[in-house]
């Protein structure tokens, strides 16, 4: 139900977006300068910076009011600057930092955290479940990061432990698969647990 334009570092990976209707801008300022809410997602902190940067990044595009939501996983603090550089400009960043994976994006099941105005956040919380039917406001700028991170953590920990599970008991002589079958049936069995197993 939205007007889609993006901008990608290399426009190749977005062609098969554009051929099925997305607008395309040629820079991150253009892209800032038509929208009124700003998606970025992109690998790292330093790509983000690169991206906000230099007479055609999105800083030079930035409209009063408007609104940036990085769903990118970045560093907490970045983040903080990076919304005091963004109010500078009259415009708000929210930290949106998603939970799940490929098969939770293709299921509707993505998670959305948001870190900033609290007010920012409320006009475009529906963007935000278009890309997750779950949206939580976590509190000021960074905070929805950090809380990325703690559930990363425990994210590791869960797979990691279950992991270790099955192979201790595999090696005990128990077949893999009923292990396996087992644990998506007991008291541990989670979503991250379910998308994981039939990588095992």
């Amino acid at each position: 139900g939205y007007d889609v334009v993006c901008w990608n570092r290399t426009k190749e990976k977005a062609q098969p977006l554009i051929d099925a209707g997305m607008g395309w801008a040629d820079t991150p300022r253009e892209l800032a300068a038509s929208v009124d809410v700003l998606l970025t997602m992109l690998t790292d902190t330093a790509a983000v910076e690169a991206t906000a940067d230099g007479p055609d990044g999105v800083l030079a595009g930035l409209r009063e009011g408007m609104v940036w939501a990085d769903i990118s996983t970045i560093s907490p603090d970045a983040s903080v600057v990076m919304a005091e550089r963004v109010r500078a400009a009259g415009a708000c960043f929210l930290d949106c930092p998603v939970s799940g994976s490929p098969a939770t994006l293709a299921a509707g099941e993505m998670s959305v955290m948001a870190g900033g105005d609290r007010a920012a956040f409320e006009r475009i919380e529906d963007v935000l479940h278009a890309i997750g039917p779950k949206v939580t406001y976590i509190g000021p700028n960074g905070q929805a990061i950090l809380t990325k991170v703690a559930i990363n953590l425990a994210l590791v920990v869960s797979v990691t432990a279950f992991a270790e599970g099955v192979a201790l008991v595999e090696k005990a002589g128990v077949d893999r698969q009923a292990v396996v079958d087992a644990v998506l049936n007991s008291v541990i069995a989670s979503p991250v647990i379910g998308y994981r197993a039939p990588l095992l």
